[in-house]
């Protein structure tokens, strides 16, 4: 799940909302940290214009991304897709846009650092196991995959990794600590807000996208 991080020491009381990320009067001490992955930050700069995220972007759509992120770069103190629970931990930037686990794992060591789904909704990823077709080891790969889902080995990547587990009795019975968010069930307010991101672009526009980008 994709969302923004933030240091409750430097953002008070304010609501942390994408203007921080986006609108340079709102920016918290000058700098924020922004991801550096193109469909996160397509997928942020598309809400905060108000841009459908669902199905293929125009050519013009894209224009008005990028001009957003151009604008941006004034105020982005670093791109990454790993530090930012660093940054807000060393009170570097106040907010920053990245995964939750990433800021989940601060969070079980610093009380100031907290992260919220998005009001306007957050990308949600799904992970897959794929099992090519043509294997003569179906049994030896279920065995597998029942280890990779029991309970034990499932609760013990929730807590080391504060990866969402996608077995029920597991989830259930996870410290919400290492969860990061209140009330992030199936049919809660916040799980609702979770959005699958059908953006229609291939790997290859995506990284042409980014490449022009910071080219720029």
């Amino acid at each position: 799940m994709f969302g923004i991080g933030y240091n409750t020491k430097i953002v008070g009381n304010r609501d942390v909302s994408l203007k921080m990320l986006f609108d340079k009067k709102s920016v918290i001490d000058k700098e924020i940290g922004m991801t550096d992955d193109p469909q996160e930050s397509i997928f942020l700069g598309a809400q905060y214009l108000g841009i459908p995220l669902r199905g293929s972007f125009t050519e013009a759509e894209l224009s008005k991304i990028r001009k957003l992120f151009l604008q941006q770069k004034e105020w982005v103190g670093a791109y990454s897709d790993t530090q930012q629970g660093y940054y807000l931990a060393s009170d570097t930037f106040a907010v920053a846009a990245s995964d939750r686990e990433i800021i989940v794992r601060q969070m079980l060591q610093h009380k100031n650092i907290k992260f919220i789904v998005l009001p306007e909704g957050s990308m949600m990823r799904l992970d897959n196991v794929v099992i090519h077709a043509s294997t003569k080891k179906d049994a030896m790969i279920y065995k597998f995959l029942e280890y990779l889902f029991s309970y034990d080995v499932m609760m013990h990547h929730a807590k080391k990794y504060c990866i969402l587990p996608t077995v029920k009795n597991v989830y259930k019975n996870l410290d919400t600590r290492y969860i990061g968010v209140d009330d992030l069930y199936p049919g809660s307010n916040s799980f609702k807000k979770l959005i699958i991101f059908n953006h229609g672009l291939t790997q290859k526009a995506l990284n042409n996208f980014w490449i022009q980008f910071k080219a720029s």
